[in-house]
This record gives structure tokens, sequence and C-alpha cells, in this order.
């Protein structure tokens, strides 16, 4: 294979990343984009094409850090939680079970508490304010 052609990868009809490679390489190194078009079969818009995704690749990488221990930390802090939070869970649904019916609960009320929201004033408030 002369330099400068690209292969075909066999049963795909696309080039493979090695020959988009080169090409963009000869693009880089100033070669023209209607030379590399011609002699390579390819439009220049999907050279143009392979180019912003090659450079978009490598300001991504160049904006990735490397792992380092905090990485592993955070990760292990993150499973510790996770199971913490399905122990709750499970603990409060356990609760739940055992805890008995309110007597707010069998009236229909939504809330459990009397001083927040729920289907009227709660026991407290009617012994304080009887209505009319």
């Amino acid at each position: 294979m002369r330099p400068g052609k690209i292969e075909r990868v066999k049963g795909h009809g696309s080039r493979s990343a090695k020959s988009r490679r080169d090409a963009l390489l000869r693009l880089l190194h100033n070669e023209g984009l209607d030379t590399v078009s011609r002699e390579l079969k390819v439009t220049a818009a999907k050279l143009i094409a392979w180019r912003e995704a090659f450079v978009a690749s490598g300001v991504a990488a160049l904006k990735a850090r490397e792992a380092d221990a905090r990485d592993e930390a955070i990760e292990r802090l993150k499973a510790m939680l996770d199971k913490m939070t399905m122990h709750c869970e499970l603990r409060r649904d356990a609760i739940r079970s055992l805890k008995p019916a309110s007597r707010w609960a069998e009236r229909g009320c939504r809330n459990e508490r009397s001083d927040v929201g729920g289907d009227g004033p709660g026991v407290q408030d009617q012994a304080r304010f009887p209505s009319a």
C-alpha cells in the first residue's frame, strides 16, 4: 500500500480509525483539503467532520484529570452511603409495619401530625378552639 492511501475495512464499507487518523494527520501537516479529499475519494465535508470530532475528543482528553486516591475514597464513600440508605429504608419499612394504626389514619386524615396540614384542626386545636 502506498503512503497516503486509505484502506477500507473489509465488510464495513467504512474507513478504519487508523486510516482516518492518517488522513487527519495529513491535513494537520498542512496538506490541502482538496488534495487529500481527491486522493482518498472522501468528501471535504466528511474530512472536516472527522477533523472536528478529532479536535473535540482531544480537548475533552485535555480537560480530564487523572484518577487519584481521592477518586477511590469518593467511590468507597458513595457505596457506603448507598448501603446505609438502603438499610435505613428497610428499617423504616419494618417500623411502619410494626407501628399500630393511628387514630388519624382510622379517620382518613392525610397527615398524622395535628400541627401540620391534614383535614382540619388537630385534637389539641379542637380542645382550645371549640366550634360554635
